[in-house]
């Protein structure tokens, strides 16, 4: 019966020792929310470099199959 109490003892103190919270990691600090939003620079949009049409010419689907 002694065993039983130490074990029980031993496996309460395991068990609210490893009940904590983990630290949550801010994945937001990661993201460029600017990828896609650079002017294009192909040689049609070269010619028109005044136009709105200038920008938005590139794909944000930076890499794959994670990309947009």
């Amino acid at each position: 019966m002694k065993i039983m109490r130490i074990f029980v003892l031993l496996l309460a103190v395991l068990l609210l020792t490893h009940c904590t919270k983990k630290e949550e990691k801010n994945y937001l600090q990661f993201v460029d929310l600017l990828i896609g939003t650079a002017p294009a620079n192909t040689p049609a949009a070269v010619k028109r470099q005044t136009t709105s049409e200038n920008y938005g010419q590139t794909i944000p689907a930076v890499t794959a199959p994670f990309g947009m």
